[in-house]
């Protein structure tokens, strides 16, 4: 063989075992980072983490992938609930200050291919201010009136009700905390 022919069959293996070493890092980073999860459900692509033990706060992404527009059902009281071991228990959230209010939209249209974001800050919400109604030990209690509870960790999901071409669903995602 050549110099110049040695040379360039040298460069070309070395390059093919670079990126055949680059793509296998790619896929082993990606399938094992529990927290990068992306996964289609029922016509809407969900972007969110599983795991949030280590954050501050939940957020999950969802983008409607279902070839219509949808009406999201009480977009402002999203369902929060908490898995005790052998039931799911609802976990107390405020609207708003705990005097009266405007009452929240009861419902909310998303585009195809539209996004809405959920957040939130791992924290049983109640109005009024006794600890025991809530069964736990450190509670904040905040000049409008809503005691807050930092949520323990387990198992939780959220509900998102909806409706696309005249027929009620449910969308649920779990995650822990």
């Amino acid at each position: 063989m050549k110099p110049d022919n040695l040379r360039l069959a040298l460069i070309t293996f070395i390059g093919v075992f670079l990126c055949m070493t680059c793509s296998k890092k790619d896929i082993t980073q990606t399938s094992t980072e529990k927290n990068a999860a992306q996964e289609m459900v029922d016509g809407w692509l969900i972007d969110a983490k599983t795991d949030f033990s280590n954050e501050t706060h939940v957020t999950i992404n969802l983008i409607n992938k279902t070839g219509s527009s949808v009406s999201l059902m009480n977009p402002m009281r999203t369902q929060i609930q908490r898995w005790t071991g052998d039931k799911w228990m609802n976990v107390g959230q405020v609207y708003c200050e705990c005097n009266p209010c405007p009452p929240p939209p009861e419902t909310l249209e998303l585009a195809n291919d539209a996004k809405i974001s959920f957040s939130w800050d791992m924290h049983d919400e109640k109005c009024g201010s006794s600890a025991d109604e809530m069964q736990v030990s450190a509670q904040e209690n905040s000049p409008n009136g809503i005691s807050r509870v930092k949520s323990s960790s387990g198992k939780y999901r959220v509900i998102y009700n909806y409706i696309v071409d005249r027929e009620r669903k449910k969308l649920i995602r779990e995650f822990e905390i």
